[in-house]
């Protein structure tokens, strides 16, 4: 966690520059990329777009599964390389990833902040 505005501002600034092919912005804080979501090797991400943003016209829901290797731990900064790769898009003005809510099984969702 950062101790003041400065921090803060350095951290997000590292974060982003970490992702710079990401088509939306990790809002996660650094000391936190490394935390294991899920001890499983394989899950599913729920990426809902059904927001304000789209009116009456929502997109359909989309689901990004994402393994790993027996050697390797599926933390926040695994999950976010493999989802720009598999291209996750936001298409609303919600682009900050919060991090990964847990919803049953092995299934999370994204949580998108504006």
């Amino acid at each position: 966690m950062c101790d003041s505005d400065d921090e803060y501002v350095k951290d997000y600034k590292k974060v982003l520059a970490m992702y710079m092919d990401a088509e939306f912005t990790i809002a996660i804080p650094s000391n936190e990329l490394d935390k294991v979501v899920s001890t499983d090797k394989t899950i599913s991400i729920k990426h809902t777009r059904s927001c304000y943003c789209y009116g009456d016209k929502p997109l359909p829901t989309q689901f990004f599964t994402v393994k790993c290797d027996d050697n390797q731990s599926l933390t926040n900064k695994y999950i976010i390389q493999e989802l720009i790769k598999q291209n996750l898009r936001m298409n609303c003005n919600h682009v900050y990833l919060e991090g990964f809510h847990y919803l049953h099984d092995n299934v999370y969702e994204t949580m998108m902040g504006s």
